[in-house]
């Protein structure tokens, strides 16, 4: 949040992409940004409907944050490919199930709950049109 605000200095948004956002350990995942991250006690990636589930798994909403972020400071190449990584599971759903889901599972890119889902989702599509 703070970088999509553009309320961190640049050493500070250096510090967290390095450190947090971009590491595979804990908020880097191969198919986008993890809702928390991996290496804390609360993960977990279920299967829920009310409330759903923002322990672990993929939110294009929350991805879409972060890539804003990414780009407000500068981190073209990293936002560029977050996005393909997004739009790709997307695709691959789209593909397979013919639908958008809610949320995704972080390592396998699987949709997880609310087949169907179109709301926040469309936000992917402000990234390609960046």
């Amino acid at each position: 949040m703070p970088l999509w605000a553009k309320v961190a200095t640049q050493e500070q948004a250096e510090h967290f992409v390095s450190e947090h956002l971009l590491n595979p350990d804990e908020l880097r995942s191969p198919h986008g940004i993890r809702s928390l991250a991996k290496n804390e006690p609360a993960y977990e990636i279920a299967v829920g409907s009310n409330p759903s589930c923002w322990r672990g798994p993929i939110w294009i909403v929350a991805n879409y944050l972060a890539w804003k972020g990414l780009k407000n400071y500068g981190f073209d190449d990293e936002a560029d490919e977050l996005a393909g990584d997004i739009l790709d599971m997307m695709a691959g759903d789209i593909e397979q199930n013919n639908c958008l889901h809610e949320y995704y599972d972080p390592e396998t890119g699987e949709g997880l709950t609310h087949p169907g889902f179109l709301n926040w989702n469309t936000l992917a599509a402000l990234m390609m049109a960046e």
